[in-house]
């Protein structure tokens, strides 16, 4: 084989790498989409005299809070109550009341800042 072909070899072989691995990137951001997507949340509807309760609920995998659930439980704090507010910036508040056992809050906002990161 002269360089030539060799170097032309080589050339079709990376580019025959490439395309698959945008094939299999494509593949794994639209199937966690998919899986995402599936996902139908459960949602409760209550008309009082001047308002409504809505409530909506999924798996806590899916919900985008699942990471500090899982800090708590890991931490053995409980959730006693929770709630969910928007601001005029455009974020949203989400704020627990917690009860921790045996000083196990101390380092729970470091633990909650490392799970929330990744």
């Amino acid at each position: 084989m002269d360089k030539a072909s060799l170097l032309g070899d080589a050339i079709t072989y990376i580019t025959d790498l490439q395309k698959k691995i945008r094939v299999l990137e494509t593949e794994k951001y639209t199937g966690n989409n998919k899986q995402k997507q599936c996902i139908v949340p459960e949602i409760d509807f209550q008309a009082r005299h001047e308002d409504a309760v809505v409530r909506v609920r999924c798996p806590l995998d899916a919900h985008p809070v699942s990471r500090v659930i899982k800090t708590f439980r890991e931490h053995q704090v409980i959730a006693q109550e929770s709630k969910v507010s928007t601001t005029n910036n455009g974020e949203i508040v989400h704020s627990f009341s917690i009860l921790t056992q045996d000083g196990a809050a101390e380092d729970l906002k470091d633990k909650l800042v490392a799970a929330l990161s990744l």
